[in-house]
């Protein structure tokens, strides 16, 4: 704002007085104003009057303000008069006028004008400032007025991302930025107002710069090295970063800059092949940000040494896969914790057979059976169909190049974990296979070398790899024909290597290379034979708290020697056995066995579960511990271990098992019995080989169970096998489901649904639901095959009854339509 000087302008005024006619010779007063002024609003102008007479004497002044809102501060009846000039919104002026008289009265008048200049409010420039997100700034306003003061500021944010503020009416302001995902700028206009309202307005800026975090990564994206590769990395799911081309080799680097606050991010890497190599899609699931900088260690450069999954293969491709497959609808495998808790539901032996049907599409692509489809672009596309996946497969797994692809699998290097610290004494917990399979092994390192599975074994560590030797204890025996004679043959455990594949959390892969002898103790002429198998195996590392409050009900799996189950009943009627226990845990620390009828103890300390006074076949009176080790669908993965009477481990009962420890929450009725159930089919076994249960509404039951025996790909009704019965709920609420034969020719009879003279009882299987969570039962299992009642054997069989825990679905796709084989 521009400010005028003061303007003076000599002004002399001569003015002729008035006088009486009777003193024709008094002379008026002369009055000459020295100055006219020009001053700012809100200032005092004092302007001096110079009167004189020529024949007396000044007697008297006065001053009047004739036009404007000024006031005179002082001197109205002297030379001199002060005014106070008024605030204007614009330039104005003020008249005044001045009297003087003589000593005789005779007086003068003249009059002047003084220009108010309107003064606004000056601010100075506030220079630009730079800061990181979610840090605080401060900018200070300098405003000022030449004239009056300032007496009001106000803040307002004009522009760029939304930031916090205080003190908008100061002349401080304190700014919050906020968090951005890049560099930003945010703008801030400040009004500085003087106290007659005059405004003045100035802009600041503040640049918010982005806080990042970077992480190198180094990989290698092979089935056999990909060439020329593209290489996509996404962050929870998405797409975040391209560009990035491997090597001849197969080998990639990036430097991956992510923002601060996504450090829960989950990283995950997709490779896409070019040239001979288009039909190569694979991905690997990470970890969370945070977790491959901790991975990466103090250099933070992240590669295959730090974290195997960097490795972008068959195998992460085949795990990604099946983790989607057995996810819940709406469920994201892009989630640390999710990858391991699904983790747990993979089954092992499926991953290696998708990654070599994968390797298979990708460099083995000779024929009609090992290619592609025509409609899917490469195998990442593949694996996106579930139908698609399951039919590639199971083609491509009749193939010569499956096997030669499996083998290539198992001895590439570069497909596992270059190093890894296992610790010097530890535990894996090895997961079921299947939701079929009771018991998986349990293996104890222990700090001197020295281990413990089914039988001992001395360890070592070599890089990533855990090798196994055993001292030659038989863990099993039985009796195979040789040369049409049975003859004891004992299999004796010689070495097993675990070779690190991946590891998520506690949930860790491997390749399992086992090593073992056939033997014929009692037949020397017979040849010891050799034998080694490898496989896929996952284990965890770690067990969690259980949670109970009595009363309460447990289904706890024990785990007898040799997996020899718990036998309720041996005499030559029946033999009964079960692979679990149910118990009746009340508050006061006793508890029932309910099958095997005992009275027992239990307690809970620090999450460990204790049954005490269990008696079984092989032991007078037993202690177990009981540990949570994962969850599979509704039912729960336990550790249950024989310890003594101090509660150390005396690893003859020892395995992971399947039970149940919630809260039974699913109940049978009529109206939710019908409908097919059966198991889960696992990837690359013909789906034309099944078994499944169809449960009418009106009661009848069919048991199925087909088998391509031709090979042909298509079933036949010679293929398809039906026994056909009924089902109901017992007065226990279990559902029970029977086959029937015809009690004559003992063979399957379809129009037998209710027990009759001419349809005899075959197998009865009873259901007990323990829960159901998105048509997967969990269910307490009996079969009771009747071999002594049914059957008229010359030398009389017992039935045969058997309980465990297990899993079916409900609702399952069929591969046949049985309706023309039951006549409906």
């Amino acid at each position: 704002m521009k400010i005028l000087p003061f303007a003076m302008t000599a002004l002399a005024l001569l003015v002729s007085g008035c006088s009486s006619d009777d003193d024709a010779t008094n002379q008026a007063p002369s009055v000459t104003l020295q100055n006219a002024y020009t001053g700012p609003e809100n200032t005092d102008v004092t302007i001096t009057a110079d009167a004189t007479d020529t024949d007396g004497s000044i007697a008297g002044y006065q001053w009047e303000v004739t036009g404007g809102d000024a006031q005179i501060v002082s001197g109205e009846d002297s030379s001199a008069v002060t005014l106070s000039l008024p605030a204007v919104d614009a330039d104005a002026q003020v008249s005044l006028s001045l009297t003087v008289s003589d000593n005789d009265g005779a007086s003068a008048t003249t009059t002047t004008v003084v220009d108010v200049r309107q003064v606004e409010p000056v601010i100075e420039d506030i220079d630009a400032v730079s800061a990181a997100e979610k840090t605080t700034v401060t900018l200070t306003a300098d405003a000022s007025v030449t004239s009056g003061a300032i007496s009001t500021y106000q803040w307002t944010q004009t522009s760029g991302p939304q930031a916090q503020l205080s003190g908008e009416d100061a002349s401080a302001l304190t700014i919050t930025l906020p968090e951005v995902s890049s560099e930003q700028t945010a703008t801030f206009d400040v009004t500085a107002t003087d106290d007659d309202g005059d405004e003045v307005t100035t802009t600041a800026s503040v640049t918010i710069t982005q806080t990042t975090m970077s992480l190198a990564i180094s990989g290698l994206a092979t089935d056999s090295p990909l060439q020329n590769a593209e290489i996509t990395v996404m962050l929870n799911g998405e797409d975040y970063m391209d560009g990035i081309v491997t090597d001849a080799q197969g080998n990639f680097t990036f430097n991956l800059v992510v923002d601060d606050s996504m450090g829960d991010a989950f990283v995950s890497i997709r490779a896409k092949g070019t040239g001979e190599q288009a039909a190569a899609g694979l991905i690997s699931l990470l970890a969370s940000f945070d977790s491959l900088v901790q991975d990466s260690g103090d250099d933070g450069e992240l590669s295959g040494e730090d974290n195997p999954a960097t490795t972008v293969s068959n195998i992460t491709t085949a795990k990604y896969a099946l983790l989607k497959k057995v996810a819940e609808d709406g469920q994201s495998v892009f989630d640390e914790k999710t990858v391991e808790t699904l983790g747990e539901q993979v089954n092992p032996a499926e991953v290696i057979t998708l990654a070599t049907a994968i390797k298979v599409a990708i460099d083995k692509a000779n024929s009609a059976q090992t290619t592609l489809p025509d409609d899917v672009p490469d195998t990442l596309a593949l694996i996106e169909d579930e139908e698609a996946t399951q039919a590639f497969v199971e083609e491509v797994k009749a193939t010569p190049e499956f096997a030669d692809a499996q083998e290539e699998i198992f001895d590439d290097p570069t497909l596992f974990a270059a190093q890894a610290d296992f610790g010097d004494e530890f535990v894996f917990y090895t997961l079921p296979e299947s939701d079929l399979h009771a018991y998986a092994t349990v293996m104890h390192f222990f700090a001197d070398g020295s281990g413990q599975d089914e039988v001992p074994f001395t360890w070592m560590q070599d890089g990533s790899s855990l090798v196994l030797t055993y001292d030659g204890s038989a863990s099993s025996s039985f009796y195979p024909s040789v040369d049409g004679q049975q003859v004891l043959a004992t299999t004796v455990p010689v070495s097993k290597t675990l070779t690190l594949i991946s590891q998520n959390g506690n949930t860790l892969d491997f390749k399992q290379t086992y090593t073992y002898e056939q033997q014929y103790p009692e037949n020397p002429e017979l040849d010891t034979e050799s034998y080694t198998d490898t496989w896929l195996t996952s284990v965890k590392t770690a067990t969690s708290a259980i949670e109970l409050t009595a009363p309460a009900t447990v289904y706890i799996g024990i785990p007898t020697v040799n997996r020899d189950p718990i036998v309720l009943q041996d005499d030559e009627q029946a033999r009964a056995v079960s692979q679990y226990e149910k118990f009746e845990l009340a508050a006061n620390g006793s508890a029932q066995a309910i099958l095997s009828g005992q009275t027992v103890n239990w307690a809970l300390n620090e999450g460990v579960l204790t049954i005490s006074g269990l008696e079984l076949s092989a032991q007078d009176s037993a202690q177990f511990t009981v540990k949570q080790v994962a969850q599979r669908k509704g039912a729960d993965i336990l550790h249950t271990a024989h310890v003594d009477a101090l509660g150390q481990p005396l690893y003859d009962y020892d395995k992971t098992v399947f039970g149940f420890l919630g809260t039974v929450s699913a109940a049978w009725t009529n109206d939710n019995v019908a409908g097919i159930y059966g198991y889960d089919t696992v990837l690359g076994e013909s789906e034309l080989d099944n078994f499944w249960f169809e449960l009418k509404d009106d009661g009848r039951a069919y048991t199925v169970s087909t088998f391509d025996e031709n090979s042909d790909g298509v079933l036949q009704e010679s293929e398809v096998y039906v026994t056909s019965g009924g089902w109901l709920i017992n007065g226990d609420g279990h559902l029970e489901i029977t086959r029937l034969r015809n009690s004559e020719t003992k063979n399957s009879d379809l129009s037998c649904f209710v027990e009759s003279a001419s349809c005899g009882l075959y197998h009865r299987r009873t259901w007990e639901l323990l829960a159901l969570e998105d048509d997967v039962l969990t269910l307490a299992h009996t079969h009771d095959f009747k071999l002594y009642s049914f059957y008229d054997y010359e030398n009389p069989q017992p039935d045969m009854v058997d309980k465990d825990i297990r899993l079916l679905r409900k609702n399952i796709d069929v591969p046949y339509d049985i309706s023309s084989i039951i006549g409906q």
